[in-house]
């Protein structure tokens, strides 16, 4: 007979994690300080247009990101969305029966529709843009070695994150970020020790989790 621990194990580990990113964000000021970098800015919109022109070649410049991108930030909430459809709507599937006492029938076939087409482009963000950013992308492969440390080259920091304080501080330049955290100055402070050694580490941009 099958055993369910093994199941049981990973989910339980993974709803571990989750709250534990949860307590990180509520109660330290570091975490509090990464949601507000996290939350969506009209640069983003801005970032997200120039970065498509230089991609397909129509600009020769790049654009300047601090220290979450759009893409960073998109990857960090569809984390949030996504589980929160994904439960609601199986669980009305689940709980047809039970739904359908309260609300029409094709409430069900709605929620069906939606678990379907979010499970899709889920895959895919997992599949081609979250592996490409971590092992394919030819500026960090085979890997992006924050995963385990939460800290990147110099190097790196500087062409893909220009504008985090941690990165400008490297080279001496003022923070230009107005919302720049005591923790990130902490930080950089630490960086400026490598600021002639492009193969040490800097912290950021650190995973949100």
């Amino acid at each position: 007979m099958p055993s369910a621990a093994g199941p049981i194990g990973w989910r339980g580990a993974l709803l571990l994690l989750g709250v534990y990113h949860l307590l990180y964000v509520l109660f330290t000021k570091e975490g509090r300080q990464s949601v507000k970098d996290l939350l969506p800015a009209r640069k983003d919109a801005i970032d997200l247009a120039a970065s498509a022109q230089y991609l397909s070649g129509l600009s020769a410049k790049k654009q300047k990101i601090g220290r979450f991108g759009y893409a960073e930030k998109v990857e960090y909430w569809a984390v949030i969305w996504g589980p929160i459809i994904m439960g609601a709507t199986g669980l009305t599937i689940w709980l047809k029966m039970d739904v359908t006492q309260g609300l029409p029938r094709w409430a069900v076939e709605v929620a069906t529709t939606i678990h379907y087409y979010e499970a899709v482009p889920a895959c895919l963000a997992i599949l081609a843009w979250h592996l490409y950013h971590v092992l394919l992308d030819p500026d960090i492969y085979p890997l992006n070695f924050a995963v385990l440390d939460g800290k990147v080259s110099a190097h790196w920091g500087k062409e893909e994150h220009p504008l985090d304080p941690s990165v400008q501080l490297l080279d001496g330049a003022p923070v230009s970020q107005p919302k720049a955290t005591e923790t990130a100055t902490a930080h950089l402070a630490a960086a400026k020790s490598v600021e002639n050694d492009p193969t040490e580490t800097t912290p950021g941009p650190r995973s949100p989790t």
